[in-house]
């Protein structure tokens, strides 16, 4: 009901339909999550959103049997992201059920071709947590506020402060001293002869 909310209230999202779709499909439901779906893909076609639409609408197709349809939407999914390996594992998966097994044995193989080479994540994978493409640069920026000195704030008197580490140049003591060993101290079975 949520997702229905704001998808009312924010009618040319397509993130809100792409998301809607892919709960009512978690639902069951199938028509709701096929509209759903279509209408991401008519407000914006990008190559993210479009791939994930059509990766969603492949699964709505394939769970109703039409295996053709499903194969057709992984295909499209695939033409729009190439190189992510969730649409060759979702057209593999299809091509299976078809009774196709060496061509889903071949989609796998392509879906495994850009492995560690990708110029962008898969959008499948970044689903869950949505679309952050700087999120390093935000976490970054985070820890160097933290990392500040706020105004108004004292550093803790002396007594409360922890202890220095000593410096590099202090000699360490030794965690594991060295234990002496001769040969003739090993027990017999230990010998190499």
């Amino acid at each position: 009901r949520t997702l229905e909310a704001v998808v009312a209230a924010s009618p040319g999202s397509a993130e809100a339909h792409l998301r809607l779709g892919r709960v009512a499909w978690r639902l069951g439901r199938q028509t709701a999550a096929q509209t759903a779906l279509e209408k991401a893909l008519t407000l914006d076609p990008d190559r993210r959103t479009a791939f994930l639409a059509r990766l969603y609408l492949g699964r709505v197709h394939e769970d109703a049997g039409r295996l053709d349809d499903a194969a057709r939407s992984y295909e499209a999914a695939i033409a729009a992201e190439p190189t992510c390996q969730s649409g060759q594992v979702a057209r593999s998966h299809v091509l299976g059920r078809q009774g196709r097994n060496d061509a889903a044995r071949q989609a796998v193989d392509e879906g495994l071709l850009h492995a560690g080479r990708r110029p962008h994540p898969d959008p499948f994978w970044e689903y869950p947590w949505g679309a952050s493409p700087d999120l390093g640069d935000r976490l970054a920026a985070l820890r160097r506020d933290a990392s500040r000195p706020r105004p108004g704030d004292e550093p803790p008197p002396a007594a409360t402060r922890a202890a220095a580490p000593p410096p590099e140049s202090a000699p360490q003591p030794a965690l594991l001293a060295p234990v002496p060993v001769s040969v003739g101290s090993l027990p017999a079975a230990g010998r190499v002869r």
